[in-house]
């Protein structure tokens, strides 16, 4: 008979931790990186609407 514990890793939470962790930085990382881009757009909407204007 197959010991079904075998494949299985110790559940101390170290990986619960890591994974909420790793979540919590790409988050954080995509956050960030939106808020640059929604920035970078806002700046390239209003330098267009300038050359547009004249």
């Amino acid at each position: 008979m197959v010991d079904p514990d075998m494949n299985d890793p110790p559940h101390d939470g170290t990986r619960g931790r890591l994974v909420v962790a790793l979540a919590a930085v790409s988050l954080a990382a995509y956050l960030l990186l939106s808020e640059g881009l929604q920035n970078h757009l806002a700046d390239m909407r209003s330098a267009l609407a300038v050359i547009a204007g004249g």
